[in-house]
């Protein structure tokens, strides 16, 4: 099934790096197909295909808020 992820940094300040991540267990954990990771302020929206589990990893900060929203399968 693929999804719409919309990731963001509010008030257009962060500076790192995140991405989307899915796993089938929980605990081994991959990223998603379709993600690509997001450095800096902006919105990116992208189309991942979801697994039994998603999180949005911030593998690398130095300041900023980023945030993510997940919507439906896509047809």
């Amino acid at each position: 099934m693929k999804i719409v992820a919309e990731i963001g940094s509010p008030g257009a300040a962060f500076v790192g790096s995140a991405i989307v991540q899915t796993s089938e267990d929980g605990s081994t954990w991959g990223t998603a197909t379709g993600a690509v990771a997001v450095t800096g302020p902006g919105l990116n929206i992208q189309e991942i295909t979801l697994k039994q589990y998603l999180r949005l990893n911030v593998t690398a900060y130095t300041s900023g808020n980023i945030q993510a929203s997940f919507f439906g399968e896509l047809i």
